[in-house]
């Protein structure tokens, strides 16, 4: 991905990225940091091997701990899982991106789309009823999605939403809490209502490697059901979007 033509990590004095199993490059687990300075890259690695020096300060004691740090060094077997995957970023972000679209044509071509977002400000709003709204995302080579995600007019819809597709099989998450709603920083210390609103709305769509255009379908026809049985009750779209506290409990 890119900003401005410069690629993610390759600007600012750190960038840090994770190897987690649904990222488009994974160990596993974990994740790495990046540094121009190289006076910083040894202070990171000693961070990350307990604070130790194992020999790269002298060969008085190989296991003297020169600060307090943590065990967090990739093992052979997920640098081996890892490796391969960064010859093919391009070929793995060309897929990510396909399957965006795929998700896209497909909910537009039932008439849930009602528009596509070109920009972050259209992705602010609530959807109208019925509609879904796609996340931002355009043809420019620099966007890389690493999940698919729809929004929904409230919570409520896009919770009776996942239980609907929960019940036919399919796994979706919804979107991260909000930092600044995040227990270990006290709960919520201000409103932004942008943040709260994706929150609240937001649904991730399966997305990896292995889903195929005939996966795509599947799913979005499950969503189309959906839609069209709350049509055919006439049910009516909720008014509210969940408030700050609904987030925290939900």
């Amino acid at each position: 991905a890119e900003i401005d033509g410069q690629k993610l990590g390759s600007f600012g004095d750190f960038a840090a990225g994770s190897l987690f199993a649904n990222k488009l490059l994974t160990a596993g687990d974990g994740g790495f940091v990046f540094t121009p300075h190289s006076c910083f890259r040894e202070a990171l690695w000693r961070l990350g091997a307990h604070g130790g020096t194992f020999g790269r300060s002298g060969p008085q004691w190989r296991y003297a701990h020169a600060v307090a740090g943590a065990n967090c060094k990739m093992s052979g077997l997920a640098a081996s899982l890892c490796a391969p995957m960064v010859c093919e970023v391009s070929k793995l972000a060309a897929q990510r991106a396909q399957l965006a679209r795929w998700y896209l044509e497909d909910l537009t071509s039932l008439g849930l789309i009602k528009s596509s977002p070109s920009g972050l400000k259209e992705a602010k709003e609530v959807a109208e009823a019925g509609v879904l709204r796609f996340m931002p995302f355009g043809d420019s080579p620099g966007e890389t999605p690493w999940l698919a995600g729809v929004h929904c007019d409230s919570c409520q819809v896009r919770d009776a939403l996942r239980a609907h597709l929960a019940r036919d099989e399919i796994e979706t998450r919804r979107y991260f809490m909000p930092l600044h709603l995040q227990p270990c920083y006290g709960g919520p210390c201000q409103q932004m209502k942008y943040s709260e609103q994706l929150a609240a709305t937001g649904l991730s769509l399966p997305t990896h490697w292995n889903v195929s255009r005939e996966d795509v379908r599947i799913v979005t026809g499950s969503i189309g059901r959906f839609f069209s049985s709350r049509s055919d009750k006439h049910e009516a779209t909720p008014a509210v979007v969940c408030s700050s506290s609904e987030l925290l409990v939900s």
